[in-house]
């Protein structure tokens, strides 16, 4: 008897319908997302200078002109031979910028320096950027927005 009442009540179709139409939704929803994007930038890895002490924790960025994205660590401990490059992935507003050297600081005599790159890739909007140096372990999380005079720094983490 409550099985043929519940099938017959007005409030029955009503949730039946509103869930339908939500399951309709997930599934037919088009992507926000944008297309994704891979660049890979050849580091520029400078002596450090004088006077910082930020021992590798620091990331410097600065919006230019131009509209490129300049992007400096501060401090890295790198290998004196090391070679270093940048792994950058854009996906719509969410950018990852990964910090590779060529070689093991293992047994290796190494150098304190900075390593920067300019990107040249990136449109003048604002962006969600995770940077990364897995070689040291560091991470930090920043919003930028690619206008000229944009600048801020982030604060790595282990």
């Amino acid at each position: 008897m409550i099985t043929a009442n519940l099938f017959s009540s007005v409030e029955f179709y009503v949730i039946a319908i509103t869930v339908a139409i939500l399951i309709f939704g997930f599934i037919f929803k088009p992507s926000t997302r944008g297309r994704a994007h891979s660049y890979t930038y050849a580091a520029d890895i400078m002596p450090l200078e004088t006077g910082d002490d930020s021992n590798g924790h620091r990331v410097v960025i600065e919006a230019g002109e131009t509209g490129s994205l300049l992007i400096c660590r501060k401090g890295a401990v790198l290998p004196d031979d090391a070679q270093g490059y940048f792994a950058i992935d854009v996906v719509g507003d969410r950018l990852t910028v990964t910090e590779k050297t060529s070689s093991s600081a293992a047994n290796r005599p190494t150098t304190v320096c900075d390593v920067a790159v300019s990107l040249s890739c990136l449109k003048p909007i604002k962006y969600y950027l995770r940077y990364e140096a897995p070689g040291s372990g560091l991470w930090g999380v920043a919003t930028i927005v690619n206008t000229a005079g944009f600048t801020t720094e982030i604060k790595l983490q282990y």
